[in-house]
């Protein structure tokens, strides 16, 4: 009687321990991708405007 919900609870709690990590390891792993994403977008996005900054120096330089 007193085993049967020890167990119960272990069964349980190891279902909510799955269902948490179902929920957050990919919402966990979106969120690195999704901040990742920006900030490789960051660092493109600073490559070309010092790219076109060059671009135009040398246009003004060869003028």
């Amino acid at each position: 009687m007193y085993i049967y919900p020890m167990v119960f609870k272990r069964e349980y709690t190891i279902t909510i321990v799955a269902l948490w990590l179902s929920f957050s390891l990919p919402l966990s792993l979106w969120l690195q991708s999704n901040e990742l994403l920006s900030q490789v977008r960051s660092s493109f996005s600073r490559h070309v405007q010092l790219f076109d900054i060059t671009f135009h120096l040398q246009g003004a330089l060869s003028i």
